[in-house]
């Protein structure tokens, strides 16, 4: 007889793919805030990064960045972050010339990735 076991799942993270890894690599931890956490110094392989509890590999192995839009056609992902200092976030994507697509002050912003991806970032609240 066989025995029944109960199987469950727990996130890992998320594979993000690019075209150029430098580039993505200033992005997510020169705006964004995320930290290098696997992956340092070996050529041709995904890096790992951890903001928070979410944790983002980056992988260079894309050959064109997304069709434009945020909310393209064809079947894509959101990342969806939060920060305590929305404006802050806001200020600093400007500067670097980040494609902001929607702000709200108060309660999120929309952007895209180098390569067109949907990044949400949501003001933090004590919810």
């Amino acid at each position: 007889m066989v025995s029944r076991r109960t199987a469950t799942c727990h996130g890992m993270g998320v594979c993000l793919s690019c075209t150029d890894r430098r580039r993505s690599e200033e992005f997510y931890t020169g705006i964004l805030g995320f930290e290098l956490v696997r992956g340092d110094g070996e050529p041709g392989v995904c890096r790992w990064y951890r903001l928070g509890d979410l944790t983002v590999s980056v992988m260079p192995n894309a050959t064109r960045p997304m069709p434009t839009g945020f909310y393209p056609e064809q079947a894509t992902f959101l990342l969806m972050i939060e920060t305590d200092d929305l404006p802050g976030i806001h200020q600093r994507c400007e500067e670097a010339g980040v494609p902001i697509n929607f702000y709200d002050g108060d309660v999120v912003m929309e952007i895209e990735d180098p390569d067109g991806l949907p990044i949400e970032i949501f003001q933090k609240t004590d919810d």
